[in-house]
């Protein structure tokens, strides 16, 4: 799911030296690496036949994202659609060429318990995207309620996001303090995904405690 937010930037970029983790390339012909093909993210879905079959009671809500906003739909509008789904916010960091780097997100999921996974993903037009993908190591701070602050700071660009004292190294990866919960994470794969990178990484350890938690819904910052 792309990024409601649109606060993800970084504040560093820079040369990256390539790494061994799968990835699927995108669809233009490039080449892919073995055993893996877009078919290993989604089974395909037949279309409706018919108009009947749209009939659940909205007949005349659906719009397509693709349409102009003349016609209801757009970009925009399905960016409204998809806002009405509340999420947590997060400080995905991670550790790059010239120095540690970060940004708010809030497209961080759980995947699985055996093996433990999770999920988040990078918008393509983000600085940091290459650095993030090409990370064998990225650490997730899920932030509580009372860090919106924080997470106005590491969505901003061309500034220190780690000047100030927010956070605290582990191992050399930086962390939010005071964080809803921790999780220090392994990239295991990086799937393209339209206009993003998703990248899944495998917790090596996590920590958390019972606490309020930030949440983004509809364009705000609220608590839980």
């Amino acid at each position: 799911m792309p990024c409601a937010i649109r606060l993800c930037v970084s504040y560093d970029q820079g040369a990256v030296t390539p790494t061994d983790i799968p990835r699927i390339v995108d669809y233009a012909g490039q080449k892919r690496r073995p055993n893996h093909s877009l078919k290993d993210l989604c089974m395909p879905t037949a279309a409706p036949s018919t108009a009947s079959d749209l009939d659940n009671g909205y007949e005349d809500d659906w719009r397509s994202p693709q349409k102009s906003a003349a016609d209801g739909g757009g970009p925009r509008a399905f960016r409204d659609a998809l806002g009405q789904f509340a999420t947590g916010v997060c400080v995905i960091t991670a550790l790059g060429p010239d120095g540690p780097i970060g940004l708010t997100a809030n497209s961080f999921s759980s995947v699985s318990l055996e093996p433990p996974l999770v999920l988040w993903s990078v918008g393509l037009e983000t600085p940091s995207a290459t650095i993030f993908a090409r990370s064998q190591r990225f650490g997730i701070s899920l932030l509580s309620a009372d860090q919106e602050d924080v997470a106005l700071h590491f969505a901003r660009s061309g500034v220190d996001k780690f000047q100030d004292d927010l956070t605290i190294a582990e191992n050399g990866l930086p962390f939010v303090k005071n964080a809803a919960a921790r999780f220090d994470c392994e990239t295991r794969f990086v799937y393209p995904g339209g206009d993003h990178d998703i990248i899944v990484g495998e917790v090596i350890r996590f920590s958390g405690g019972d606490t309020s938690h930030l949440v983004f819904h509809r364009g705000r910052f609220l608590s839980l």
